[in-house]
């Protein structure tokens, strides 16, 4: 686990050094409201532990939770994230950087899936039936779905829905792609 934290960091490095070190100098003069998700929305505004002395690995945090509730605080934030859009060095194609709204599901995805691989073909993008990428009206029924997804996981408790294999976008027609 451990070493797939390390590769998607190295990748999530060299993205910002071939591009979005001008994304990152604006993001991080954006101030951020809540202490409690300061954290968390630095991993998406300000990329994985940047500014942060110590190489903290986000799933041990004890505060999981808590992260994905203040992720989807993100519902509707065009801004671009320091996030790149690929997860893996052989995805095939590259989307530039990801809107700050669909990175954050992406990353309450890797926290529940503990894994950056969970899109098809290591790209971080939503796609519906018959939509382009990252589609306004498919990012809101993406959100739709994880809000009630994250409902449940609160009220079972997030181990018992990893047990029970719950579905982030379950019933939505949304997928990563």
């Amino acid at each position: 686990m451990k070493e797939v934290y390390k590769q998607a960091k190295n990748v999530m490095s060299l993205a910002l050094l071939l591009g979005g070190l001008g994304t990152m100098a604006l993001s991080q003069s954006i101030p951020l409201k809540d202490e409690d998700c300061s954290y968390w929305k630095s991993v998406i505004i300000a990329g994985p532990n940047m500014g942060s002395t110590k190489d903290e690995d986000p799933l041990k945090r004890p505060d999981i939770l808590k992260g994905m509730e203040c992720l989807l605080s993100f519902k509707g934030d065009k801004r671009l994230s320091t996030v790149p859009s690929v997860t893996r060095m052989t995805s095939s194609g590259t989307f530039g950087f990801v809107p700050a709204d669909v990175a954050a599901l992406y990353y309450i995805s890797y926290l529940y899936l503990e894994r950056w691989d969970h899109s098809k073909n290591g790209a971080i993008a939503l796609f519906g039936e018959k939509s382009e990428r990252n589609d306004p009206e498919v990012v809101e029924k993406a959100y739709a779905a994880y809000e009630r997804w994250f409902k449940t996981v609160k009220k079972v408790g997030l181990k018992q829905a990893r047990k029970e294999n719950l579905d982030p976008l379950g019933g939505s027609g949304v997928r990563w792609f």
